[in-house]
């Protein structure tokens, strides 16, 4: 399959993999750290493993297409989620996001930022229950209203962080204005009250 490549330096070559389709049908669970997932990585699990439940990856740039193929493959099994980028490197293409655009029946965690996951999203996934999300501002507000109307009726625990960009370069090098953290503090205010109402968990 040749090297994945690492969280700073995607993709060692090669990246192209062979076909392997139905290799390991009882697969249920892939946990990889410190290696990057390209699109023909990604492509060749959907093949091996289409009944699979439990993911931890780190994807390249490149793999929303990919991805978004490989979870309506794993739409009626996949059950916990957990997807990265490479440190440093810029931002998911929004026009291609969100990835998540058809019912995920058994997922109970995620664990996904922005602009791959959103808000409207959460609409899908009727069994969750566990929550890890970072997005923007105006996506901590939709949350709150989201929660409060009732969504997620299975949600009990909800650790989040919002930001003025999902953009690595602005949010490491420009500091928070005044107007951030009154953001801040007002998204956090909200969403007190909604999980408060909801017996929710809230880590903010």
């Amino acid at each position: 399959y040749g090297s994945l490549g690492n969280e700073h330096d995607y993709y060692d070559e090669p990246t192209n993999v062979p076909s392997a389709l139905g290799a390991c049908p009882a697969l249920r669970s892939v946990s990889i750290h410190d290696d990057t997932f390209s699109p023909s990585h990604l492509t060749c699990l959907a093949d091996i493993a289409p009944r699979l439940e439990e993911m931890t990856i780190t994807i390249g740039l490149d793999c929303v297409s990919a991805l978004r193929q490989c979870l309506q493959v794993w739409s009626t099994s996949l059950k916990q989620l957990t997807i990265y980028k490479p440190l440093y490197s810029g931002s998911f293409p929004a026009y291609r996001c969100p990835v998540i655009r058809f019912p995920m029946t058994e997922l109970r965690e995620v664990r996904m930022a922005a602009p791959l996951l959103s808000v409207d999203c959460l609409d899908l996934l009727p069994k969750l229950e566990v929550l890890h999300f970072h997005g923007l501002y105006s996506e901590g507000t939709e949350l709150a209203r989201f929660v409060r109307k009732g969504k997620m009726a299975n949600l009990r625990f909800l650790d989040v962080y919002f930001l003025k960009s999902m953009d690595p370069d602005v949010y490491r090098n420009q500091a928070d204005t005044d107007e951030d953290e009154r953001r801040k503090v007002e998204i956090s205010f909200e969403l007190q009250g909604a999980c408060k109402e909801r017996n929710i968990s809230l880590m903010d």
